[in-house]
């Protein structure tokens, strides 16, 4: 297992919020099932809540330790 620190540009409608033009990150932390050499299922568990309120009021982009 490994986490992440996933980061875009909201360009989009997501989640219902209409697309802000704003850099946006959320942490994740991908799980990943193997068959022999090639991924079988991939799941990422994510902090989604912290994402939508990040979309929805421009709260601080900066991460805290």
């Amino acid at each position: 297992m490994t986490a992440k620190r996933f980061h875009g540009t909201h360009r989009k409608e997501l989640f219902g919020i209409s697309a802000t033009g704003r850099h946006v990150w959320w942490y994740g932390a991908p799980f990943v099932a193997f068959e022999g050499d090639k991924v079988k299922d991939l799941w990422v568990l994510g902090d989604i809540h912290g994402l939508i309120e990040r979309l929805k009021d421009g709260a601080s982009n900066v991460a805290v330790a």
